[in-house]
């Protein structure tokens, strides 16, 4: 018990340590549409969205929905609760993560050791830094972890406590996100080898049978209502995606083939020697412009299946060396199943998205962990000589060491990024607040800039359109409903959307080309009168307020 509380508080005061300075970070995209959905529904956003069979499979996400309405509901654009939030189920994932890695290699020290691979892990790092994604994936990894510690301790026991257990916190791991699914073909295997492996006879339970009947059935009606819904314009492989079936057949297979060397060696590497390698190569591509795309998305794929095939020879002699092979049966399906909730995931490049590695990290830290052992345990046979195994020791650990910082290093460039982008986003915000505190009942907002972010005519550094963004910032501060019809119609969400409307007696218009504004007050649509104006200077991160300039232009 004591050694669990340490270890607990170990990997906790490391965590907060890596990372640190996310407290001083802001929203970043899906956080703003979060509580603008939030301040218009209300108490209703944990269940609004899908069909009744959507709920029934849990595909709204409640729990997470639930977590969103305490977190970003009750603490409007503050961040220190959501950063409290993120840091303590890393270090939760982190400590089951060591009860599963002790449960197979047996020794306090590599389990920690291996563990902090997964703490460290620059690219799945984007679970724990994105607030939009972490409320459902970080608590959904504790109870896929939870449900796989008791499930085993079912098999050793057959107590049925124990599987009741593990139905429970699979289920309530669904509530968060759908991650856990892959969970329904793990167990009914892992319980057939595991009689063969420790018992030498077949045995398959009708828990079993239930549980694979169960999770094929619930796989099918998401596949159709997944595969036959999209379109070729999203980022998930439907039926309208050229060659959509082979497309997943295909993902199922190089998905976590590729990421075992992605999950190992971060982006921050593969992506500028993939950009080398083209240069090299095929610096033909060059002038044309293509060599960008060519490099992230064929090259950086070369690369990641030629480093995984590297990895994987020496991960399997030491693992095959072990005499005890049930970890392996186990742990090797837990990392190819758990990439199934992905396959449908067209990838932005050659790497999925970040948050998407959280989970398959767990397994593939089991793997090493088993890898270090055989290699260790090799090592101590071979030579008995403490003169000769000591500097084996020692530079096998300054590797270890030097490949932890060199991925803390990763992250803590990521978290300087968002600070600094934060620092200037809430600069900005709080001066069109100053400037103009209160939105008016027909309000037009005009902002035009030095610089275009991310698109162009976007003037101001942020992920999503800037009109929804005043539109939540205006409804808390000034608590006022009026603004929800806007805030449930999206249409400001997306970049680069301008326009004005009215709805039940507000009206309400966002515009960055004088142009569009010019039209709209030549339609009739408002007055001139209405319209507030800003200028954004980026390299000095100011707004001015520049509405009686604008006013007598028009």
């Amino acid at each position: 018990m004591k050694r669990d509380v340490f270890i607990i508080i170990f990997f906790f005061a490391i965590i907060l340590f890596l990372y640190r300075d996310l407290i001083q970070t802001f929203y970043q995209q899906d956080e703003w549409h979060t509580l603008g959905t939030l301040r218009a529904e209300g108490i209703s956003y944990i269940f609004s969205g899908p069909s009744l069979t959507g709920l029934l499979l849990l595909e709204n996400r409640p729990l997470a929905r639930l977590t969103n309405l305490v977190l970003f509901g009750q603490f409007p654009l503050n961040i220190i609760p959501l950063f409290l939030f993120s840091t303590f189920f890393h270090t939760i994932n982190s400590y089951l993560l060591y009860k599963i890695a002790y449960r197979f290699i047996r020794n306090h020290f590599f389990s920690a050791l291996v563990v902090l691979f997964f703490i460290f892990n620059a690219t799945s790092k984007q679970a724990v830094l994105w607030f939009g994604a972490s409320t459902g994936t970080l608590p959904a990894v504790s109870f896929i972890l939870l449900s796989i510690l008791f499930f085993l301790n079912f098999l050793h026991s057959k107590k049925t406590f124990y599987l009741i257990g593990s139905v429970i916190t699979l289920s309530i791991s669904l509530g968060f996100k759908e991650n856990a699914l892959f969970l329904f073909l793990l167990f009914p295997f892992v319980e057939f080898v595991y009689f063969i492996s420790k018992k030498n006879k077949v045995k398959v339970s009708r828990f079993s049978f239930f549980f694979l009947f169960l999770g094929i059935l619930i796989f099918v009606l998401k596949f159709l209502s997944l595969f036959f819904t999209v379109t070729s314009n999203t980022r998930y492989i439907g039926s309208e995606v050229s060659g959509g079936l082979l497309r997943l057949v295909w993902a199922a297979i190089t998905y976590p083939f590729e990421s075992l060397s992605q999950i190992i060696i971060p982006g921050e590497i593969i992506f500028p020697l993939s950009r080398k390698v083209t240069e090299i190569i095929f610096p033909y591509f060059e002038p044309t412009g293509y060599a960008g795309i060519i490099s992230e998305q064929i090259i950086v794929e070369f690369i990641s299946v030629l480093a995984a095939s590297l990895f994987i020879l020496p991960i399997l002699f030491f693992l095959f060396s072990r005499k005890e092979k049930w970890p392996i049966i186990f742990s090797f399906p837990f990392y190819l199943l758990a990439f199934i909730p992905f396959i449908v995931l067209i990838k932005p490049n050659g790497y999925l998205e970040s948050r998407y590695y959280y989970l398959p990290a767990a397994p593939l830290v089991l793997i090493i962990g088993m890898g270090f052992q055989g290699f260790f345990g090799g090592l101590k046979r071979i030579t008995n000589n403490i003169k000769l195994s000591l500097p084996i020791y020692s530079v096998t650990l300054f590797l270890i060491g030097f490949y932890l910082i060199m991925n803390a290093g990763f992250i803590q460039d990521q978290i300087s990024f968002l600070k600094e982008r934060g620092a200037i986003q809430r600069h900005i915000l709080s001066e069109i607040l100053v400037k103009h505190p209160i939105i008016a009942q027909r309000e037009v907002i005009y902002i035009e800039s030095d610089h275009s972010f991310i698109v162009p005519n976007n003037p101001l550094p942020f992920q999503n359109g800037i009109g929804y963004t005043l539109l939540v910032v205006y409804a808390y501060k000034n608590n006022t409903d009026r603004l929800n019809p806007f805030l449930l119609d999206n249409f400001f969400w997306k970049l680069g959307n301008q326009g004005y409307f009215e709805k039940n007696g507000q009206g309400f218009g966002f515009f960055t080309d004088l142009t569009k504004l010019k039209e709209e007050i030549a339609n009739e649509k408002f007055k001139k009168e209405n319209i507030t104006a800003f200028r954004y200077n980026s390299e000095k991160n100011e707004i001015y307020d520049i509405t009686r300039e604008i006013q007598k232009k028009l």
